[in-house]
């Protein structure tokens, strides 16, 4: 082959070869198994809890709500029926679960939740009200749990009542403070009328008359699932 003299330049016209696009491999079946055993980081059952209940009210803030509504306190109701106490150790809260008749027959369910509760295995001076846990999957084995007094001024609180009164005047107002009970979603309302005042012109989110009657029962009871006073609430 016969040297012209251009050999050494024509490397400056040849065309850069591209490197091959890197794609990312898809999990193997083995990889997959080794994330599946890789366990997340999750936070401790109290600071979950403590996440949850930030901004929650206490029964004390609701029923002192109730009482600039109402300006009265209610006649007692002899009717409330305590219809299940569900106690959650592990999660540190109670549900208490209730009927109440009117006059007009008609019956009304409520719930009450208390968070924060403190539970233990054996009974002190503090812990003096007994619980029974029955565990899920059909074991007959009761558990039982000592829990001391809830303090309605410092446990946070949600509460729901099927009464009228509680959807038109509280339940709003409730859902945005975490303090609506029971899985519950307030139910649209929609006025009838603008002749007539508000219901609850304040804004306040309080409990209605059942619930008060189930807070007064609760502390009653001997010894007392609440302290407080509930009494002066409304």
């Amino acid at each position: 082959m016969v040297e012209t003299g251009f050999e050494s330049i024509y490397h400056l016209f040849e065309k850069p070869l591209k490197e091959p696009v890197k794609r990312a491999q898809k999990p193997t079946s083995r990889s997959r198994r080794l994330l599946e055993k890789v366990e997340p980081v999750r936070m401790p059952p109290d600071d979950m809890q403590s996440a949850k209940n930030e901004g929650r009210l206490t029964l004390r803030q609701m029923l002192d709500n109730s009482k600039k509504i109402f300006g009265r306190r209610h006649k007692q109701d002899r009717s409330i029926k305590i219809t299940k106490i569900s106690p959650y150790a592990g999660t540190r809260w109670i549900r208490f679960d209730a009927t109440s008749t009117g006059e007009d027959n008609k019956m009304y369910n409520m719930t009450l939740i208390f968070y924060k509760v403190d539970f233990t295995d054996e009974k002190d001076a503090v812990h003096n009200r007994k619980v029974d846990i029955t565990p899920k999957g059909g074991q007959q084995r009761i558990i039982r749990k000592w829990m001391a007094p809830i303090n309605i001024a410092k446990n946070p609180a949600a509460a729901w009542c099927s009464c009228p009164d509680f959807q038109y005047r509280h339940e709003w107002y409730l859902q945005p403070k975490k303090s609506l009970a029971g899985g519950h979603k307030r139910r649209p309302y929609k006025r009838k009328t603008r002749t007539r005042p508000s219901v609850n012109p304040l804004k306040l989110p309080g409990v209605c008359k059942h619930l008060y009657q189930l807070a007064l029962k609760l502390e009653a009871s001997n010894p007392p699932f609440l302290v407080g006073p509930t009494g002066h609430g409304m």
